[in-house]
């Protein structure tokens, strides 16, 4: 979806929507910014509700992080999937870390759950 679909998608839903991440050099401060904006909506909304003069239908803010799909560091290329797991820099002995695999590992269910999936 494009930023014009994504604004009508959550504004048709009822939220002020704020997209972050347009211009990736300026994204810190553009994610700062928009913290202060929501927080600012939220303090006014609760704000009215206090003086009791709540608004009808609030339209509480949300943030759209987009971000590039593939991440440019060596680490990434390696798996080029967006949710990938870098364990660089983990110290060897670290059995919680380690146990993590890689990002194709399928996922195990116990078979009792596969019947209770197939059947519905």
């Amino acid at each position: 979806m494009d930023d014009k679909e994504l604004c009508a998608l959550f504004t048709g839903y009822g939220y002020q929507v704020r997209i972050v991440g347009r211009d990736l050099d300026g994204i810190d401060e553009d994610m700062a910014a928009s913290l202060q904006w929501a927080l600012g909506v939220i303090r006014s909304i609760q704000k009215a509700a206090r003086e009791d003069k709540p608004i009808f239908k609030p339209r509480w803010p949300v943030i759209i992080l987009r971000t590039p799909k593939v991440q440019t560091s060596p680490v990434y290329r390696e798996f080029s999937l967006t949710h990938a797991v870098s364990r660089v820099g983990v110290h060897p002995r670290n059995t919680r870390v380690n146990s993590l695999k890689g990002p194709s590992t399928p996922i195990k269910f116990p078979s009792r759950m596969l019947g209770q999936i197939q059947r519905g």
